[in-house]
């Protein structure tokens, strides 16, 4: 009876890290959507990379330590690395147009309200101005 439990508590791990996998692969996508939207350049690019799997490595070796007790097991790894993989075939473009469609759309909205907004504060400075140079060029007369 004890080599049932064993057998399904690392079932049980190997399913943790499967869709560990697949958290990942979303969080990186996002990433990705983030900075194809604020035009981040290659040191941004790099910066952030370098950041995701250092977050990436801090959370598989915590999570691996809770779930497996700290007995640490290179399927275990491999789990991680399959559901990431078969998440990128099978779902990163659906998220990516996902993800990317309304924040774009939004961001887009937001820029053009700010521009109006801008061109509106200019014009009706423009017309003060104009205004109170009319005014004093009567005065004068």
């Amino acid at each position: 009876m004890n080599i049932y439990w064993f057998v399904a508590g690392q079932g049980q791990i190997l399913l943790i890290m499967f869709c560990m996998g697949i958290s990942f692969g979303v969080l990186y996508d996002f990433l990705r959507v983030l900075r194809r939207l604020l035009l981040i350049g290659k040191l941004g690019v790099n910066i952030t990379d370098v950041l995701y799997w250092v977050v990436v490595t801090a959370w598989v070796w915590h999570i691996q330590n809770e779930a497996a007790e700290g007995v640490i097991r290179f399927c275990q790894l491999l789990t991680v690395a399959l559901g990431m993989l078969l998440y990128y075939i099978m779902l990163s473009p659906v998220v990516i147009w996902v993800l990317y469609t309304p924040l774009h759309f939004t961001g887009k909205f937001f820029v053009r309200l700010y521009r109006y907004i801008v061109r509106g504060i200019d014009k009706a400075r423009e017309g003060i101005h104009t205004f109170i140079q009319s005014k004093r060029k009567r005065d004068d007369l």
